[in-house]
This record gives structure tokens, sequence and C-alpha cells, in this order.
């Protein structure tokens, strides 16, 4: 059995399983009291997992659609604050493709 380092799950595993939605994380974590305590909570039960020393992905897949609810009130956030790719001139693909993929919707590639 291979024995990992203490921070595996937050440098590899959390952001492979999180792919573009763990930069909103943050913004959801700062914005929102009840998304603090969600996050919190997600966040407490990895550290404690990280005391084991086989670490896994299935281990803390448990934990990703509570860090999506707070990746997507982060893009809502983000969306209200900054002026959408709509809006802009010369419609900015990048911010599209981020806002869709934080909302899960993967197939906005065949519309740039």
């Amino acid at each position: 059995m291979q024995v990992s380092p203490f921070g595996t799950y937050f440098s590899t595993l959390l952001p492979r399983l999180l792919m573009v939605t763990n930069i909103f994380v943050g913004w959801g974590f700062y914005h929102d009291a009840h998304i603090r305590s969600l996050i919190r909570s997600a966040i407490g039960f990895v550290f404690l997992m990280s005391f084991l020393g086989h670490k896994e992905w299935r281990f803390v897949v448990y934990v990703v659609p509570m860090l999506n609810v707070a990746a997507a009130h982060g893009a809502q956030v983000v969306y209200v604050f900054f002026p959408s790719a709509d809006r802009m001139d010369g419609a900015n693909s990048i911010s599209k493709l981020a806002f869709a993929s934080a909302r899960g919707e993967f197939w906005v590639w065949s519309h740039f």
C-alpha cells in the first residue's frame, strides 16, 4: 500500500476533481456566510481524511458537490460584478468558457 504526503488531497486530488470550478470557490466563500459554513465542513472533512496514509480520490469525492455549490455562487457573484462577455466589444470567449464550465455547460465549446 502506498503512503501519500499529507497535502495530497489539497494539492493534487481536489484540483483534479474540481477542474475549473475551483477558481470560483474562493469568491463563494468570501461573499456568503452560508457558503462559508458549507465549505468549512467540506474542508474539515478533507483535512481529517488527510491523516490517512493511503489517499485516493474516491475518499473525498463526496465533498465535490458542496464545493461546486460554492463555486456556482462564486461564479454568479463574478457574473453580476463584472460585465458579461455578451455586452463587451469583441466577445471574450475565455470568460464565457469559464462561466459555462462553472455551470457544467460544456456544450458551449461548439458556440465559439
